[in-house]
């Protein structure tokens, strides 16, 4: 079943929170505090397992039979939807452009860049 409006609105401002405890958490890294980005960190995965349980989830199946009618390929997949805006309204100011104006911190996005491959390799694995 989709998401409602106001379900929508909470997974898109639950993302927006989890960018920017992924910026919290680099930012803390930078400054060499590892026990505020660890909890920043936290912070986040929390806020994906949330989004996780909310988030609509489907079964995609695909089977390729030969002229033959016999099963080639046959696989199922249980997907979830995992692509949420983080440009809504005012999360513009709050996330976006804080985002953009990171542009000439190569150092800081590239920590930005391995938290964010942390959590969601995390929470696949």
């Amino acid at each position: 079943m989709p998401l409602s409006a106001d379900q929508f609105f909470e997974v898109v401002f639950m993302t927006s929170r989890t960018v920017f405890h992924t910026l919290e958490a680099a930012t803390a890294l930078e400054l060499e505090d590892t026990q505020g980005a660890l909890e920043e960190t936290q912070k986040a995965r929390a806020l994906i397992a949330v989004m996780d349980k909310m988030l609509p989830k489907t079964n995609i199946t695909i089977q390729i039979n030969n002229n033959q009618g016999n099963v080639l390929y046959d696989d199922m997949r249980h997907v979830q939807i995992q692509e949420i805006p983080i440009y809504q309204g005012m999360l513009n100011v709050q996330v976006v452009r804080p985002l953009l104006n990171l542009e000439s911190s190569k150092r800081l996005l590239k920590i930005i860049k391995q938290i964010i491959t942390s959590i969601f390799s995390h929470k696949c694995g």
